[in-house]
């Protein structure tokens, strides 16, 4: 019952609708001026703004049909008009555009021919009473020349309008404003940079085109005005329910509210991205993201273990790394770590992370190798110096665990771990 009801609501809108557009399709007929490439989505209209076109519709369609019954050859012409016509504007609604101007063409052959026997009727008339001559003729020739010279020039200057995105844009705005045309023309001015005037026209259509809700936020984010961008995207989740960008509507809903500080509530959204769908592995880095923030190591382990298994990339192991060794798992993290190294052997950062867990985990002569490696690769890093100093230490190695918190501290006279670690000659893991 309510699937019936909203049908007919549809075709009640279709409708009132149209009683605006026919009248314009005739005007255009006469003359091509202020053409529309797009009139947008059926608009909700109510009788009392176009009980007059209405009514005027509906009368010339009652009179067409009464002519027709009546004396056909004289009502074949505007009943092959409303005939051609009825499909795309009544009989069959179309949900994604509200008119179209390429569905005049077939109707258009009525209203051509109807012209065409008036003025061969002229004709005969006006011969009939001239006896003939070529008077009729040079006047005939001259408005035939005036009609095609003007239509060649508004030919020219439509032709002109679909030079650019922008331009063809800009005269549906002006010409027949719609939320759908606002987006469209934002959409143009994005892709030249103009990004003040398309966050403009997006306000415009989110009056009337919740999906332009999404956009906007986007493009507010990309601003950096985080409230705006969380308060656009919580309208387009609310107004397109089970819409195909709903995920990534959340993924970047849970941006803005993680950037501007509501830590909880961006990982409420990053959680329920992952349990509509767990292969969107951003979702779950995010939430491990969020959760790091907020120091609960132990519970972003979880999510960022399923997001190095979706992505296999040197960055989400390592961020699983320092969350295990973060909650106190210094085995894990080493194992983490480990695959970050496989990944990216000549990473230097990653070559300090695995050395270091392995120092927590105490293993070490591994750690002593890879902390090796690290120093290879970033000599003028003092961090790795003191580590390689603490591994020997580990070993018992004094002498040679001096050498490096030495230059650590040459490299970085102000790194404290380094000179508490020269002064105490540590032996044994770190403590500190």
């Amino acid at each position: 019952m309510a699937a019936a009801f909203g049908r007919l609501a549809a075709a009640r809108c279709l409708l009132l609708n149209q009683a605006v557009l026919i009248p314009r399709y005739l005007r255009l007929a006469a003359w091509p001026s202020a053409l529309v490439f797009d009139y947008g989505y059926p608009r909700p209209l109510v009788f009392s703004t176009v009980a007059v076109p209405f009514i005027a519709l509906t009368a010339a369609v009652t009179l067409t049909l009464a002519l027709f019954l009546r004396r056909p050859r004289l009502g074949l012409v505007p009943f092959w008009f409303f005939v051609t016509l009825s499909p795309s504007s009544s009989l069959v609604p179309i949900v994604t555009e509200v008119g179209a101007e390429r569905r005049m063409y077939l109707p258009l052959l009525a209203l051509m021919l109807a012209c065409v026997l008036a003025v061969a009727a002229m004709c005969r008339r006006r011969r009939g009473e001239t006896g003939g001559g070529r008077w009729p003729r040079t006047i005939a020739a001259l408005a035939l020349a005036v009609t095609t010279a003007s239509l060649v020039m508004v030919t020219r200057a439509r032709t002109a309008e679909y030079a650019s995105d922008i331009r063809l844009w800009e005269t549906v705005v002006d010409r027949w404003p719609s939320g759908r045309a606002h987006a469209n023309l934002a959409e143009a001015l994005y892709r030249q940079d103009r990004r003040d005037e398309a966050v403009a026209h997006l306000r415009e259509a989110v009056r009337e085109l919740p999906d332009a809700h999404y956009d906007l936020g986007a493009q507010l984010l990309v601003r950096h005005d985080y409230a705006g961008a969380a308060s656009e995207l919580q309208a387009f989740l609310q107004a397109r329910p089970g819409h195909v960008k709903e995920v990534p509507a959340r993924d970047l809903l849970g941006q803005a509210l993680m950037l501007s500080g509501r830590l909880a509530e961006a990982a409420g959204e990053f959680r329920t991205i992952t349990r509509t769908d767990p292969t969107y592995a951003v979702a779950f880095g995010r939430l491990g993201d969020v959760l790091m923030a907020q120091e609960r190591f132990a519970d972003a382990v979880s999510p960022l273990q399923a997001y190095a298994a979706l992505t296999n990339t040197p960055n989400a192991w390592r961020n699983l790394g320092i969350a295990l060794a973060r909650a106190d798992h210094p085995a894990d993290a080493a194992q983490a770590f480990s695959r970050e190294v496989a990944l990216a052997p000549a990473d230097g950062d990653a070559r300090r992370n695995l050395a270091n867990a392995l120092v927590d985990a105490q293993a070490w002569t591994e750690a002593e190798r890879h902390a090796r490696e690290a120093v290879r690769l970033k000599p003028q890093d003092p961090v790795v110096h003191d580590l390689l100093g603490l591994t020997l230490a580990g070993q018992g190695r004094v002498e040679e665990a001096r050498e490096h918190f030495v230059e650590a501290l040459r490299l970085n006279p102000g790194d404290q771990d380094a000179r508490t670690h020269l002064q105490k000659t540590v032996r044994g893991p770190r403590t500190n």
